[in-house]
């Protein structure tokens, strides 16, 4: 009757190190330098498409108010502080303000006639934005994106 027992631990044994052997395998197969590059370029694509879906409800601001959410031309969270600027648009169709997946949040500028929308840039396939605000590299903020409207 022992044996029965002692076979069917040896059994699982085996298969545990077959497994993990195979983990370790795989693990070093499909190990690809590029592909934190890959992934910040993902990010990147979908920060793109935040502040690309952020715009049409700018627009309908300016129709029903006839400017932009004015920020005095300062810089600041699009929708992180009840106070933000920005917080304005999510009253525009009642969906929440698109928020960035890192954590690292999206940022606004506006003069009223104009506006640009910032987000941080971790990868190297999206265009740089031209208009980065000087104070970005003091909080970590190296390289961003923009969308810039009118």
């Amino acid at each position: 009757m022992k044996k029965p027992v002692l076979a069917i631990g040896a059994f699982i044994a085996v298969i545990a190190g077959v497994v993990a052997s195979t983990v370790a395998v795989d693990r070093t197969v499909t190990s690809d330098p590029q592909e934190p590059t890959m992934f910040a370029n993902a990010i990147d694509r979908q920060r793109m498409a935040d502040l690309q879906s952020i715009q049409p409800r700018l627009a309908t601001y300016l129709v029903e108010y006839g400017v932009y959410p004015d920020t005095k031309t300062q810089v600041q969270s699009l929708c992180v502080y009840p106070e933000d600027v920005g917080c304005v648009l999510y009253a525009t169709d009642g969906q929440n303000i698109p928020r960035d997946a890192t954590g690292t949040g999206y940022y606004y500028q506006s003069d009223g006639q104009r506006y640009i929308l910032y987000a941080e840039r971790d990868g190297d396939e999206m265009p740089l934005c031209l208009e980065e605000p000087e104070h970005f590299s003091g909080i970590g903020i190296d390289s961003v994106l923009c969308v810039i409207g009118p």
